[in-house]
């Protein structure tokens, strides 16, 4: 058995993962506190291509082959063109919000 102490790996799951997560809800609450839930929730789909962005990323540019994302053909495109159409409407709700408060 390892004990707890001994294994630092163990210990940043079980210390670190939750308070990462205390933190993030944390945020999430002040973010729509200041904003509205519908906004918070565009930003958590917008982090998901920068995590994909990132992940391409590492990849190509990490030299190693091992970590992250390989551009595959045509699927990466389909990706980026979900992406796309959900920026597209994002922009059209907001437009549309700020001409009704004028």
């Amino acid at each position: 058995k390892l004990a707890l102490h001994e294994n630092s790996k163990l210990r940043w799951w079980l210390i670190g993962l939750p308070f990462l997560f205390l933190i993030t809800g944390i945020f999430n609450i002040k973010a729509t506190e200041v904003t509205s839930a519908m906004t918070r929730n565009v930003w958590k789909n917008f982090r998901t291509i920068l995590v994909w962005a990132i992940a391409l990323g590492v990849y190509y540019l990490g030299g190693n082959e091992e970590y992250g994302e390989q551009w595959h053909i045509p699927e990466s495109f389909y990706i980026l063109l979900g992406f796309f159409i959900m920026f597209i409407g994002v922009v059209v709700y907001y437009f549309h919000k700020e001409q009704e408060q004028q």
